[in-house]
């Protein structure tokens, strides 16, 4: 839904799929190998699409944080097919409750196969990361806040741009449409604030209106 409304300002929205283990069999190395080629696909046929290659935002909720993280910062985990002379790093990330440590203090260590660090976005921060905005839930017990805000202060170390916005008492998933909820609106409209920063959206915001008539 956050797509539909943001392709109503002016973004090209696109919602990649990838391989997951329900099904296919895969692991979560799979799926990073597919968000990275999506995001090489983009870059390439762009033209096509009449994308602006250079102010492609990758966002994500949850794994989908993850792997959106994951084009920009993990280098070493590629398809063999894909062109390695395309970046898959896009113009900035927005993150819901992203999985950004795969180690024991965050989640997915089980499935890491001992290869706990190797796609643990925490662990490989450099400066030149892409502007990142993270909305994260200050209660979840999926993906621990704490790892938000270690992710937000390694960042900052290197010299990179991150914002972080918690929301109290809530918990994994929170950003998503639910008519008993206001979260949906709030982070819908840091998402907006974050964008027009750019100058990446047009015309004017008409969230509230948005939200009323779902």
């Amino acid at each position: 839904m956050q797509a539909e409304y943001l392709a109503t300002r002016g973004i090209i929205a696109i919602c990649p799929d990838y391989r997951t283990k329900k099904r296919f069999g895969t692991t979560p190395f799979e799926s990073v190998k597919d968000a990275k080629s999506a995001m090489r696909y983009l870059k390439i046929n762009g033209s096509k699409m009449r994308i602006d290659t250079s102010k492609i935002v990758a966002a994500g909720g949850s794994a989908g944080g993850h792997l959106a993280a994951c084009t920009a910062i993990i280098k070493n985990v590629n398809e063999e097919t894909d062109n390695l002379s395309v970046s898959p790093v896009p113009f900035a990330l927005i993150l819901f409750n992203p999985v950004v440590d795969t180690g024991k203090r965050g989640y997915g260590q089980t499935k890491m196969q001992g290869r706990d660090f190797d796609i643990s976005p925490v662990h490989h921060i450099t400066p030149g990361i892409p502007p990142t905005l993270i909305m994260h839930g200050k209660n979840d017990t999926t993906v621990p806040y704490e790892n938000a805000v270690r992710f937000k202060q390694v960042m900052k170390q290197a010299g990179n741009e991150c914002v972080l916005k918690g929301y109290k008492k809530q918990t994994h998933g929170f950003f998503n449409y639910n008519k008993s909820s206001k979260c949906f609106k709030k982070t819908l409209q840091k998402t907006e604030k974050f964008l027009d920063k750019y100058e990446l959206l047009r015309g004017e915001s008409w969230v509230k209106r948005y939200c009323k008539e779902l």
